[in-house]
């Protein structure tokens, strides 16, 4: 198994900001957009105070969006 490497010489963590992603509850979340967030944050190129706010239409709570993304 291949391991991941962490931070590219060149690359910059960019300023912490605040993601809102609408239609949080979609298949597009869920197999694109979460897994590649989720490698930037394991390559630490994320800053760490960034948060994520995700926007749907359902009356979902978070905890259980956060169990469906898993």
């Amino acid at each position: 198994m291949q391991k991941r490497q962490r931070r590219p010489a060149r690359a910059s963590i960019p300023p912490p900001c605040t993601l809102v992603i609408f239609g949080a509850g979609g298949d597009l979340t869920k197999r694109l957009l979460m897994p590649s967030l989720y490698n930037l944050s394991a390559d630490g190129l994320l800053d760490d105070s960034m948060q994520i706010i995700g926007v749907n239409h359902g009356q979902e709570e978070t905890s259980a969006w956060r169990d469906d993304l898993t």
